[in-house]
């Protein structure tokens, strides 16, 4: 009976459905929900069951596992997805994320070795972080396989895997939380239900992809990741973009009002996430135009993309501007109403944000992903170097301007890069 079930439940995610499209696009848009929005869900329940202190502390360290997390995908996904004559096979992207795991622990160890004897971090507050860092790695580990899945035509089936883990290991840590069991038994629970979770269910479905792992090739896996350097660089800059001033306040400002400050910026997110449900599942076909040699089309795909952020930006801070700040203050258990201005200024600068992250796709595809590098690394250097002082001069509203400034500088070159790589087309197409 238990194996009628099982096989049942895999045929579920490995049936063609009548409209994969459909298909893919729903489900990402169910993991994306979670993906981003799983740790306003758990400090829904945090300020119900715990203090002010344990919400600053899960907040900026989501922030910092969204750090590392971007190291250890190295920006390959994009890069694999839109490889649409694989010229590295899957073995290559396979052993290269091992690589790229293991060297993200020893960063993470380091990383939290250095807070607990010269930042000022608690056994306790590390501790916490590790588990969370731990749950979002576990992302990484995913995602080269739901990239195959991609890859392959079938992200139907790979979308369905990453919304599911994502919904039942952050419902088991919103049940574990409610039932008192504390912050690290909740957080654990969920590590291990996502490892479960994610090695039985590729294990009985990855079959789809018809692939074979091939034997290791040192010379290819190191040439991958030498040309995604300049992604990693570029996309763990953009994460850290995305969370500069959480890294601020938890510099310079008490973890009560880094939850202040989580709580206001939480809907920003919302912006990138819509724009990722729309825009993932076309990746391979951007890939396909330019390979193709079709600029024109191509132009008009980025372009309406760009649009659809623009109506989506709208959108939200409209609807934020009137009931969000209420909205949240029920949420979360605190009067927000006194941060307006903060809100309103994150949430342009969230639009800003999504429309930078997009053109990142973009860029990619036209394999002029070293200026992503360049454009996050000048922006980041200009927050280390003005950062304190927005946040120490104006609060958390020095913190939303800043946010701000950032993303507003980074769609001006991105959108020049774009423009100058796309001109002269594809010179190595297959159009003859």
């Amino acid at each position: 009976m238990k194996n009628k079930i099982s096989n049942e439940l895999y045929q579920w995610f490995t049936d063609i459905p009548k409209n994969k499209h459909r298909s893919s696009v729903i489900w990402n848009a169910a993991g994306g929900m979670f993906n981003a929005g799983q740790a306003a869900i758990l400090l829904v329940f945090i300020a119900y069951k715990m203090d002010l202190v344990t919400a600053g502390i899960v907040t900026i360290a989501y922030a910092v596992a969204n750090l590392f997390l971007s190291v250890c995908k190295y920006g390959i996904r994009n890069y694999q997805v839109t490889d649409v004559r694989e010229r590295f096979s899957f073995s290559d992207y396979l052993y290269s994320r091992y690589i790229t795991l293991a060297g993200t622990f020893i960063l993470l160890t380091f990383y939290l070795s250095y807070k607990c004897l010269f930042g000022g971090y608690s056994l306790g507050k590390a501790a916490i972080f590790f588990e969370i860092a731990v749950l979002k790695l576990i992302d990484a580990f995913e995602d080269v396989y739901i990239g195959r899945y991609q890859q392959v035509g079938r992200f139907d089936t790979g979308a369905k895997i990453m919304a599911l883990r994502l919904i039942v290991s952050t419902a088991l840590i919103c049940i574990l939380i409610s039932a008192g069991t504390g912050i690290y038994i909740s957080f654990l629970g969920g590590i291990i239900l996502s490892l479960f979770f994610d090695i039985h269910v590729i294990k009985n479905t990855f079959s789809v992809t018809q692939t074979k792992l091939a034997k290791k090739q040192r010379n290819k896996i190191l040439d991958l990741l030498k040309r995604c350097l300049p992604l990693c660089i570029g996309i763990t800059l953009s994460t850290y973009v995305g969370n500069v001033p959480k890294y601020m306040i938890d510099t310079y400002m008490t973890e009560e009002i880094q939850a202040v400050f989580g709580y206001i910026m939480m809907p920003v997110f919302v912006i990138t996430l819509l724009n990722q449900f729309i825009y993932q599942p076309m990746v391979r076909g951007l890939g396909e135009l330019w390979e193709a040699g079709d600029v024109t089309n191509f132009k008009k795909r980025v372009f309406k993309q760009c649009l659809i952020v623009c109506g989506l930006t709208t959108v939200v801070i409209a609807g934020g501007m009137s009931v969000g700040l209420p909205v949240l203050s029920l949420l979360y258990h605190v009067d927000l109403s006194g941060y307006l201005a903060e809100f309103a200024v994150l949430l342009l600068g969230g639009g800003l944000y999504a429309l930078a992250y997009y053109l990142n796709v973009p860029i990619t595809t036209i394999r002029r992903q070293n200026y992503i590098a360049y454009g996050y690394a000048a922006v980041s250097t200009l927050a280390l170097l003005t950062g304190g002082y927005f946040v120490k001069t104006w609060g958390i509203l020095g913190a939303a301007v800043l946010y701000l400034v950032l993303n507003i500088i980074l769609v001006i070159v991105y959108s020049i890069v774009l423009g100058f790589g796309t001109k002269r087309g594809n010179p190595y197409s297959r159009r003859i």
